[in-house]
C-alpha cells in the first residue's frame, strides 16, 4: 500500500502539481501511527541518499535511495514485499524525490492490482 494522506503540510508544502494520484500525510500523523498498535501496518521508505539517511531518519524507516526507483523490477519487488501495508514515501521536503518515487510505487501497485484482479489499490 502507498499512502500520503490529504492534510496540510506544516511548512505550507503539499504534493506538487502533476502528482494528483498521491496524497500527503503529515509527519505527526506518521509519528502517531508508528507509536500505536498499528505500527506494523505501515512501512516508511526514506528515499534520500545513504549519507542523508545516516544524518538522521525515522526509526525503523527503510532506506531506498531515489535512484533505485527507476528500476521497475526493484519497485515491483518492494511493492510485493509490502503489499499488505501502507507505504509512506519520505524525503526531506517531498517536493521532487518523494512524489516521483511515490508515483513509481503507485504505478507498480496499479500493475499488481490489475494482475491479481483486485478492485482496490493498497494505499500509497
Amino acid at each position: 500500500s502507498f499512502n500520503m494522506t490529504d492534510t496540510a503540510h506544516p511548512a505550507g508544502l503539499g504534493i506538487p502539481a502533476g502528482f494528483d494520484e498521491l496524497t500527503f500525510i503529515a509527519a505527526d500523523e506518521v509519528a502517531n501511527i508508528l507509536q500505536s498498535d498499528n505500527k506494523d501496518k505501515i512501512v516508511v521508505v526514506d528515499v534520500r541518499e545513504e549519507h542523508e539517511f545516516a544524518t538522521g531518519h525515522i526509526t525503523d524507516a527503510k532506506n531506498v535511495p531515489s535512484g533505485k526507483f527507476t528500476d521497475e523490477a526493484f519497485v515491483k519487488n518492494l511493492v510485493e514485499e509490502h503489499k499488505d501495508k501502507t507505504i509512506v514515501v519520505h524525503c526531506m521536503k517531498s517536493q521532487h524525490r518523494g512524489p516521483t518515487c511515490g508515483r513509481a510505487v503507485f504505478n507498480a501497485l496499479e500493475k499488481l492490482s490489475a494482475e491479481q484482479g483486485a478492485d482496490t489499490l493498497p494505499k500509497v
